[in-house]
């Protein structure tokens, strides 16, 4: 666990640039596997899918040969009988064993497709997130039919989110923020020939709890444009934060941090900050659920986005916490 003493602002302000020193938010280590598309992914999961029910349709094939050989006896090799008895449960065994693996293969191939439409990164991050969860039923389950552990797989079976803290004293109040991270990203496809190497509007979030448990969820939006302000307005103190979540729930934050926006030369982007409150009913929710969409209130208009870390408050929750 890491405590630095650092502004809010500044800590959005080094993420950012760690950020955009990336290429296309992927970061590249020399030797290291490349992370899997959507694409492979499905393809993948077609091929297992395909394989194991073709494993568990021999294996059928193989019980009912043993149980026609049974009805009808052998005169002539009384041991091939006895074989065929002794074998006949192992069989029917792994039958029960492929059936449950083939019923897993084929829910984990339709999580898939339900993802056919989703913007790519939203649907790596969920990839992620099932296969942490109940994806992970899958590999688990095939590992218990062998009789052994699995042996990790980094991508399949990722490690948990560095969590780091940062303190922050302001007179007598004091609080802690977990690390700012990317929530979204978004260009409109006809400013994309404009922004060939990062995203017009970027989102980075990260949760504080201050004096006597009060709990933020604090944002700061990058927006590629000096008429940010003309377009877009301000954050002003009331506005809200739709939060929808895969589930259908749909939860309302109120921002208590007006902000102008201050342009960032360093970024040519405007920067705008909301601290929005997250009260107790807010809080039980947002522990158990995961994000799809935000929509964000600015003073002259407001935009839904497509969120890419959907356990986002899953995890920003617990490293909270366990500081």
């Amino acid at each position: 666990m890491k405590y630095i003493t650092l502004t809010f602002s500044f800590c959005f302000l080094l993420a950012l640039a760690a950020l955009e020193a990336q290429d296309g938010h992927t970061t590249k280590v020399s030797g290291a596997p490349v992370p899997k598309t959507y694409a492979q992914h499905l393809e993948e999961a077609k091929k297992q899918h395909a394989a194991l029910s073709l494993k568990l349709i021999q294996t059928r094939i193989a019980i009912a040969d043993r149980e026609a050989g049974l009805r009808n006896p052998s005169n002539s090799d009384g041991a091939k009988d006895g074989q065929m008895k002794l074998s006949l449960p192992l069989l029917k065994t792994k039958e029960g064993q492929l059936e449950a693996e083939v019923q897993a293969a084929k829910s984990w191939l339709a999580q898939l497709k339900e993802m056919e439409h989703w913007p790519e990164g939203k649907r790596l991050a969920a990839i992620e997130t099932s296969i942490r969860g109940q994806g992970k039923i899958f590999q688990t389950q095939q590992a218990a039919n062998r009789g052994r552990v699995p042996e990790r797989d980094v991508l399949l079976d990722p490690p948990s989110l560095p969590c780091e803290l940062s303190a922050y004293t302001n007179g007598k109040e004091k609080s802690r923020h977990t690390k700012p991270q990317l929530l979204f990203g978004f260009t409109n496809k006809k400013l994309e020939e404009y922004y060939p190497d990062r995203d017009f509007i970027t989102c980075y979030g990260s949760l504080a709890m201050a004096t006597g448990g009060i709990k933020t969820l604090n944002l700061g939006l990058v927006i590629a444009t000096y008429k940010a302000q003309k377009i877009y307005g301000k954050f002003q103190k009331g506005d809200f934060l739709f939060l929808h979540f895969l589930d259908g729930t749909k939860v309302a934050l109120v921002n208590r941090k007006p902000d102008l926006g201050r342009w960032d030369s360093g970024s040519a982007a405007y920067l705008f900050e909301g601290q929005y409150v997250i009260g107790a009913r807010e809080e039980q929710l947002l522990r158990s659920k995961l994000l799809d969409k935000v929509t964000v209130q600015w003073s002259k208009v407001q935009d839904e986005f497509e969120i890419f870390e959907l356990d986002f408050f899953i995890n920003h929750f617990e490293c909270l916490e366990s500081g």
